[in-house]
């Protein structure tokens, strides 16, 4: 961390088997400086499972879904989130996914993704 806050750089590209086949960027990632007091790092990073007809959407879905829960956290909170509150939030990705998968008729491994949550504080660190 810079004596003026966090500094980063990210980039996402396309592959040249995605290109050919038109297909979407299968990759989603947010990152941000949450509103707590000690200005945390929120990092949330997914690729969509090359064999889930919806993953690249799925990855979406799971970025902002974190998202939003870690900027509600951090609203409320300077402190960075227990276990529990981890589950809590992986709870509701699956949810979301599992609501997506619903409404279009379709399994849930459809929507399969990776997912890399990191937040940091500075001095501690939540992998």
């Amino acid at each position: 961390m810079t004596p003026l806050g966090w500094t980063w750089a990210l980039a996402c590209r396309r592959g040249p088997s995605h290109e050919k086949a038109e297909l979407r960027l299968q990759d989603a990632v947010k990152c941000f400086v949450a509103a707590a007091e000690s200005k945390p790092l929120v990092i949330i990073v997914s690729d969509g499972a090359g064999t889930a007809s919806l993953g690249g959407e799925a990855a979406s879905l799971i970025c902002r879904t974190l998202s939003v829960n870690a900027r509600q956290y951090f609203c409320s909170s300077d402190t960075l989130p227990e276990d529990d509150v981890l589950q809590h939030w992986l709870d509701d990705v699956r949810a979301v996914l599992s609501e997506a998968a619903s409404r279009r008729n379709l399994a849930l491994r459809d929507f399969a993704a990776t997912l890399i949550l990191f937040i940091s504080s500075g001095v501690e660190s939540v992998i």
